[in-house]
Formats: structure tokens, C-alpha cells, sequence
């Protein structure tokens, strides 16, 4: 099981907290409160600068904590290749999103991967779509096959039998590109 580095520190604020209360458990009652207090401050002050490093991360910027870099090199049928920086470290990890299965529950590792949606308003059609950014290249994956997607960036398609993915250079920050499927023009639905 991999954690992400919220789900590391909100544990590692639990255990402090645990360890405190435990060795100072038979103190008088004015010194417990104390702790308590202080140790559940620590709790919320560490969960708060957990949440703002995530809320930095999922608006593009792609650091964590000023130390930790992620970016997509490589893509396959059934997996993604993560080089992610370190503390000047590098390391690759192996992202799987499974969906080949067309399974509903994605599990959303570092909230990476977002489920969005393309309205095209003149058919009044949509298309569900998942989608990874990197931060040189992105990828959005369609669970159809008989698709042709144009971008208004370069990109490459690549077909399987049961979904198809589309890689692409990134645009400006939070920007997604425009789409046309089989001709037809689509909009994100944010």
C-alpha cells in the first residue's frame, strides 16, 4: 500500500499525539488538559500545512512541500511510469489506474488522476474521461475506442481494445486543451 505524504504526516501526528498522552497519562488533571491541548494544536497545525501543500499541488504547480517533483516519462496499456524527485533524490514509481476493467472506483493515488466530463452542447452529448497531468506531458483516456481525437496541441493517440489515451505537451498552467472528437467540438465540464 502506498501512502501519499498527507496521509504520512496526519499518521505520524496521530502516533506524537498517542505517545504524549500515554507517557504523561498520570499527571494531575490541569497538566493533561494542557497536553492534550497543545498536542491537538500540533495535530491541526500539521494537518493544515498538509492540506495547503495538497490544495498547491492540485493547482498545478506540482511540488509538495517545495522538495518533491513528479513527472509522467512513460505511458503503456495498463500502467504509467512516475519519475518523482525527491529532495534532490529521484526515484520512479509505477502508476496503475486499471482501467481496462471500466471499473467505476478509480483509485485516486495523489489525487492525480480526475474524472472529468466533455459536454458538446449541439448533441447534447457527453463523454466521461479520465484524466493525468504531468508536468511536461498529460494524458486523458477515453473509455471508447472508436474515437477520433483531434487537440489544439500536439498529441498522439493510442488505441486499445477496450479504452484509448491521448498524450500531449502541456499547455499554460490549469489550462486543458480543446477537444474535437469525430469532428464535433467539446467542452470541459469543470
Amino acid at each position: 500500500m502506498i501512502f501519499t505524504s498527507n496521509e504520512i504526516i496526519l499518521m505520524c501526528a496521530l502516533g506524537l499525539f498517542s505517545v504524549i498522552y500515554i507517557l504523561f497519562a498520570k499527571k494531575k488533571l490541569g497538566k493533561k488538559i494542557l497536553l492534550i491541548l497543545l498536542s491537538l494544536g500540533l495535530f491541526l497545525f500539521l494537518g493544515q500545512v498538509s492540506l495547503n501543500a495538497e490544495f498547491s499541488y492540485k493547482m498545478g504547480n506540482f511540488y509538495r512541500f517545495s522538495s518533491e517533483i513528479e513527472k509522467i516519462i512513460e505511458f503503456n496499456e495498463y500502467e504509467v511510469l512516475i519519475e518523482k524527485t525527491v529532495n534532490k533524490k529521484e526515484s520512479t514509481s509505477v502508476y496503475k489506474p486499471y482501467l481496462y476493467k471500466k471499473s467505476s472506483n478509480i483509485y485516486y493515488r495523489s489525487n492525480q488522476l480526475k474524472r472529468l466530463t466533455l459536454i458538446n452542447y449541439e448533441t447534447k452529448s457527453h463523454l466521461n474521461v479520465y484524466y493525468i497531468q504531468g508536468k511536461e506531458q498529460s494524458m486523458i483516456w477515453f473509455e471508447e475506442t472508436n474515437l477520433e481525437v483531434e487537440l489544439n496541441v500536439l498529441s498522439q493517440q493510442v488505441n486499445y481494445e477496450s479504452y484509448s489515451y491521448v498524450i500531449f505537451s502541456n499547455l499554460e498552467e490549469l489550462a486543458l486543451p480543446e477537444v474535437v472528437i469525430n469532428t464535433k467540438s467539446y467542452t470541459w465540464l469543470y
